[in-house]
């Protein structure tokens, strides 16, 4: 499954000439308010914890870790932070987490198309 983050053409174009600049542009434009909740629903699947419920997500991706090739592919390491908590215990965990994800800058669409895992959601705990 493919799940797309809109991106600014100035982003684009400077991921398409290997500007130094291109990092910091698309990591910026990645960890904004509206694309830090797809990012979430990326990272979802690797975190649900079968004893709790995941209650946030503090998402971070490093420049070291964000990789673009010439051909507009790419993939980048998200950390994240996992927190569950355990009712009957009245407990917070928090587990810091990490994922590699690969994604296709799409030029046409002005998006960055991650290639994502889906796992069924798990039915509640009665």
């Amino acid at each position: 499954m493919t799940i797309a983050i809109p991106i600014t053409p100035e982003t684009i174009t400077l991921c398409a000439n290997h500007n130094e600049q291109a990092q910091t542009a698309l990591i910026e434009e990645l960890l904004n308010e509206e694309a830090e909740e797809v990012l979430a629903s990326i990272c979802e699947p690797y975190c649900q914890d079968p004893r709790g419920t995941v209650m946030d997500f503090s998402i971070n991706i490093g420049r070291e870790s964000l990789s673009i090739n010439k051909d507009l592919t790419g993939s980048a390491c998200i950390e994240f932070t996992e927190q569950a908590h355990y009712g009957c215990r009245d407990m917070n965990v928090q587990e810091d987490r990490e994922i590699v994800v690969t994604f296709t800058i799409n030029k046409e669409a002005k998006t960055v198309d991650f290639d994502v895992i889906v796992t069924p959601s798990r039915e509640p705990d009665e």
